[in-house]
């Protein structure tokens, strides 16, 4: 067991590390930062913010929140790095470092997207520096990007660090975050928090200029785009609407893009239709993926923990005296038995999203477990082709995303018809068939749409987002019942942590589902001491 304890310590603080560094909100002015005096010069400082996005976006900070959600156990493996957050602990909830990695990378986005769209504009107006007709083209449309980044950054902020919509309190003065729209680090630091629909009103706005700015065709010359697109707008758009309520909003963004991606198409035959399935996330080059930031093998590939993979030198068996090259598997996370069970037999996704996987090292096939299996990695990013890297690049969105958003929109303006059909379409492309005689009513509708953002959207940190927008109680329940087995192989006295394993949460009256802001900025910023999330 020393073995296993020291190279899963070596894993957890890796995974820390990546999650954890403090990203600079008040960044300085430095030489590098100042107008764009050519071109050439914006086109760079639009590749450093892609940069900021990609890691804003990976699936490690996306999916802190989740940690904290139903649909995981934490096992021995954690090394107490998630122990905190998963038991709900309230210091470690406020200063956790996934929590300030996500404060931090996602105002970060803000402050530089300012910077770009203050030095872009003064390029514009310029009678110093002359742009061609085609370059200044570019640069509007590259302001339209930007602005999609900043709308998507305070969206991101919002839900985690203020309550959700609720059409009473969203214009209470201090109800939301700290809204950024200049670029001035010194001033910024201090600013108020802004109302709940402040923040959500120069989103829209932020949005609907990026759509007039951004042509039907830019950065579609590649499939996936590596860049955001038109499409991409109206994508975070309709995510936007839904989540501040705007139903008809959400519904008209998503018919603006839904036509342009085909789902996959099922055959009928299993293994071809995994294949088709699994370009989503092995091959990546499925045509419902809309925007995949550019990524290659020394460049903007990730991992996620939720896998847990990754190849090391090791004992084939005690007895062993060298080493040998082997594939280790280290959850710190497993999926409840509950979210197992939610995915029928006929569900492609039950092999494609989540699949049976050894526990630990790959030649243990005797300990088999449930595993998230979306983020095993794209072969075409490891350096070297003969060893595994679980590797992919950052998804910005699949369009499946869209067939539920505009579901759950329709249900709640009163067409649970029409929501059953978006939702048909999409169980059709995962090799499921969906009956209207068996949902007769439109909370049974309601039931099957929270189950499909389970079963789609697994472990790409919607969870705890989506419990606290609907009020529903979180409810760990039981475990896998492989992890009995695994205690046995392993002689430890419990695989998933008997504390929390049955934690019950109710978003109604427990204020950790919303994140407090972390207590260098509390101390830092009076207005956001005294306004604190929780009392």
């Amino acid at each position: 067991m020393k073995k296993i304890a020291y190279l899963l310590l070596a894993i957890i603080m890796l995974a820390t590390t990546v999650v954890s560094c403090d990203v600079t909100r008040n960044p300085e002015v430095t030489p590098e930062q100042g107008p764009f005096k050519t071109f050439v010069m914006a086109q760079q400082n639009r590749d450093a913010l892609y940069a900021l996005l990609r890691g804003a976006e990976a699936p490690n900070n996306l999916n802190a929140a989740d940690i904290q959600s139903d649909l995981y156990h934490l096992t021995f493996l954690d090394n107490n790095s998630m122990n905190g957050l998963y038991n709900w602990r309230r210091q470690s909830v406020t200063d956790n470092d996934f929590i300030v990695g996500y404060y931090g990378s996602f105002y970060s986005v803000l402050m530089q997207s300012n910077y770009f769209l203050w030095r872009a504009q003064e390029l514009l107006d310029s009678k110093e520096y002359v742009l061609t007709d085609t370059e200044r083209k570019l640069l509007e449309q590259y302001i339209g990007e930007v602005k999609v980044m900043r709308a998507l950054a305070h969206w991101r902020l919002v839900i985690r660090f203020s309550k959700p919509w609720d059409g009473t309190t969203d214009n209470d003065q201090y109800s939301g975050i700290i809204q950024i729209l200049s670029y001035d680090p010194i001033a910024r630091a201090s600013d108020s928090k802004s109302s709940r629909a402040d923040v959500y009103k120069q989103a829209i706005q932020d949005l609907n200029e990026a759509i007039a700015a951004i042509p039907e065709d830019a950065n579609k010359e590649v499939k996936p785009a590596i860049y955001i697109t038109r499409d991409y707008a109206n994508a975070v758009k309709a995510r936007v609407c839904l989540f501040m309520q705007d139903w008809q909003g959400a519904v008209d963004a998503v018919n603006q893009f839904v036509n342009n991606y085909s789902l996959t198409k099922m055959t009928g035959n299993r293994a071809d239709d995994v294949a088709a399935l699994n370009r989503i996330w092995t091959s990546e080059d499925s045509d419902e993926i809309m925007v995949r930031l550019y990524a290659t093998p020394q460049f903007g590939a990730v991992r996620s923990f939720l896998y847990a993979g990754g190849t090391n030198m090791a004992y084939a068996k005690d007895t062993d005296k060298e080493q040998t090259r082997m594939h280790f598997i280290t959850p710190y996370l497993v999926l409840e038995k509950w979210v197992c069970d939610l995915y029928e037999n006929e569900d492609v996704r039950k092999e494609v999203y989540t699949g049976t996987r050894p526990f630990y090292r790959e030649d243990y096939t005797v300990l088999p477990f449930r595993s998230i299996t979306k983020y095993e990695g794209n072969p075409s990013l490891n350096q070297d082709k003969s060893i595994r890297e679980d590797k992919f690049g950052v998804h910005l969105f699949n369009v499946g995303e869209g067939y539920l958003i505009k579901a759950e929109a329709l249900l709640k303006l009163g067409r649970a018809g029409d929501a059953l059909k978006a939702l048909a379409d999409l169980r059709k492309a995962r090799g499921l068939t969906t009956s209207e005689d068996d949902y007769g009513n439109a909370q049974e509708v309601e039931q099957l749409l929270r189950d499909e953002r389970v079963r789609e959207l697994v472990a790409e940190g919607w969870r705890l987002n989506d419990l606290l927008r609907w009020g529903a109680m979180l409810k760990r329940s039981e475990e896998q019942p492989e992890m009995e087995r695994i205690k046995q192989a392993f002689n430890e006295d419990f695989i998933v942590h008997k504390e929390g394993r049955l934690l019950e949460k109710d978003p109604k009256t427990e204020q950790m589902f919303v994140w407090e802001f972390p207590t260098r900025d509390l101390e830092n910023n009076t207005n956001l001491n005294e306004n604190r999330n929780w009392k």
